[in-house]
């Protein structure tokens, strides 16, 4: 791996996380999508990257390396916190100033993973968000992440299987929500949210969110779901009785 990732586009600046997990944190690949196609991102371990640890004298986790390319003949090492701004700001100093083309990073993005977008599920942005989803009198099921995240990446098959299975299209709408998109931020802040990804379920009419707490799976969700709606059915047929 080490050799083959120090080979490939050697005009490109290379960063290299070392750390002791096999899963590369979220920050990383934010970072690793905002910068693609003007940075190469890598990441080792002991497992993977033994060589690398003893050739850049790595002796503490985690710890981000910029590797030797065209025009920096010396590796250097990043100090900094292991944050998304610091880390901007030191990757902006690196980072080519325009793209390259998809085509010639194809070796980046089979070693590196980028999460998948949703296939089906319709998207909101902020302003349908109020109009549709808080203002609306239909309930919706609403997804709400960044695509870039590990976590997120997970709960995307189960979303979509709910979704294309038409089970609960008569009671609730569902959507999806980009954290990264514009005003959605000021959402995710509104909602007080903790955590993300979360999975929202909204009456409607202006009526406070419940967000589920159970398991990443279809059959704990769809029990979930059932309660929700069965319980919107049972006031609505009171109702009506009266």
């Amino acid at each position: 791996m080490s050799h083959e990732f120090q080979q490939t586009q050697a005009d490109v600046p290379k960063i290299l996380l070392f750390t002791t997990n096999m899963v590369p944190p979220n920050v990383y690949n934010a970072l690793a999508f905002h910068y693609r196609l003007r940075l190469v991102f890598g990441q080792a371990n002991n497992d993977t990257g033994a060589d690398l640890i003893t050739k850049y004298k790595v002796k503490k986790y985690p710890q981000l390396i910029v590797l030797p390319f065209e025009g920096r003949k010396k590796w250097k090492r990043y100090d900094g916190k292991m944050d998304y701004g610091p880390l901007r700001d030191f990757l902006d100093t690196l980072a080519l100033d325009e793209r390259l083309p998809e085509a010639s990073m194809e070796t980046f993005y089979d070693d590196f993973y980028i999460p998948p977008d949703f296939q089906t599920l319709p998207r909101l942005d902020s302003s349908s968000f109020n109009e549709t989803i808080i203002k609306g009198d239909k309930p919706s099921l609403v997804f709400l992440y960044h695509f870039w995240s590990y976590p997120s990446k997970f709960w995307i098959p189960s979303i979509e299987n709910i979704y294309r299975s038409g089970e609960f299209s008569d009671a609730v709408d569902m959507y999806y929500l980009d954290g990264d998109d514009e005003g959605v931020r000021d959402i995710y802040l509104r909602l007080g949210l903790n955590k993300i990804p979360a999975l929202y379920y909204f009456p409607g009419n202006n009526r406070k969110g419940i967000v589920f707490e159970g398991d990443n799976n279809v059959a704990a969700i769809g029990k979930w779901l059932k309660r929700r709606t069965k319980r919107k059915t049972k006031k609505a047929e009171k109702k009506e009785e009266l």
